[in-house]
């Protein structure tokens, strides 16, 4: 337990969150955030839509 628990820890150190409301930027900035970092975005209204076959509400 204490090994997955200190996994979990050193995956989180490297987890930059991006939230905010629809349509202020979170994309955009994630892409250049990642494009500067080296690192993968996950996007998770894409997750969303792939798993359930439909976007979410915007109001």
């Amino acid at each position: 337990m204490a090994a997955e628990i200190e996994q979990r820890k050193s995956w989180a150190d490297d987890v930059l969150l991006l939230i905010g409301a629809s349509g202020v930027g979170k994309s955009t900035v994630a892409a250049l955030q990642a494009s500067l970092l080296g690192c993968c975005i996950i996007d998770l209204d894409q997750r969303f839509t792939e798993q359930f076959g439909h976007g979410q509400d915007a109001s």
